[in-house]
């Protein structure tokens, strides 16, 4: 039996069953895509979510359709936005921060690349 993944999570490269997904990769974009390591979140979930409102809100130059770069200061300004003016689209802000505290660990950002 196929375990049905749960619309407000975020995914990975093996549980991708669509193509229009917003890509977060660690660190910064050098022109390859699908990486192992990102995270994916499908077009109709970052909808929902309303995340496209809290990125323009909070990251400087947001690109929807191209490649945004991301530093833990513009980062920690979506989790607080997003707690106080979003708090049903906290939830995946929280799923897609455990991922983010790994990679600022290791790397000075990191990238979403749009649809």
């Amino acid at each position: 039996m196929r375990k049905k993944r749960n619309p407000l999570n975020v995914l990975t490269k093996n549980e991708l069953t669509e193509h229009d997904v917003f890509e977060f990769m660690k660190g910064n974009f050098f022109g390859t895509h699908w990486l192992e390591d990102s995270l994916y979140i499908p077009e109709d979930v970052f909808q929902q979510m309303e995340l496209e409102k809290i990125f323009n809100t909070c990251l400087k130059r947001f690109s929807y359709f191209g490649v945004t770069t991301v530093i833990p200061s513009e980062w920690n300004n979506v989790k607080q936005v997003a707690k106080k003016d979003f708090p049903y689209s906290f939830k995946i802000i929280s799923e897609i921060d455990n991922w983010v505290q790994v990679c600022f660990e290791t790397k000075k950002s990191f990238t979403i690349c749009g649809i």
